[in-house]
């Protein structure tokens, strides 16, 4: 499987908004090493998609073409800091964001800080595929999975603010 890339042209069968080498050089750059096997490091991409794409009616305006084209981005209408985007073009947030949830799909990245780095719940246990996680409550844990660098990414993309990822488990 080769990764078809949004560039913001509607492409075709588009199935990511980063190519390998962007998700490789942003992680690399945050001290993080993904997979050196391009299918691995593919299914990671398509399943950062999938989280991405599951928050659609969240984000701001709507598809620049929404008959034919595949993925949530680009979209009409979009401002970020008070500046509005083309209709085809693609905000490096999402591009980011994207690069975020590969990262911590790997079993290389620290998966949540603990309290003393400023999260919210120590990780007790966790399983990558499929997402199973499970916390040390003793300590006061609020039981809520945090993605604050995620948020952080696509807060700006969104119609209303508030967290983005944060999950009851």
């Amino acid at each position: 499987m080769t990764l078809i890339i949004e560039d913001g042209s509607i492409v075709t069968g588009a199935d990511s908004y980063a190519s390998l080498a962007v998700l490789r050089a942003y992680a690399l750059k945050r001290g993080v090493t993904l997979s050196a096997v391009d299918a691995d490091l593919e299914v990671l991409a398509i399943k950062a998609m999938d989280y991405l794409g599951s928050f659609e009616q969240r984000y701001q305006s709507e598809r620049t073409d929404a008959t034919t084209q595949p993925l949530s981005f680009p979209r009409k209408d979009i401002v970020i800091n008070d500046a509005l985007l083309g209709d085809n073009d693609m905000p490096q947030n999402i591009i980011d964001a994207q690069c975020e949830v590969v990262m911590y799909l790997t079993d290389s990245f620290k998966m949540f800080a603990t309290p003393d780095e400023g999260g919210t719940a120590p990780l007790k246990r966790k399983k990558i595929d499929v997402l199973e996680f499970e916390y040390d409550t003793a300590r006061g844990s609020t039981g809520q999975a945090v993605f604050p660098r995620v948020d952080a990414k696509l807060t700006p993309l969104l119609r209303t603010g508030g967290p983005l990822t944060s999950v009851r488990v």
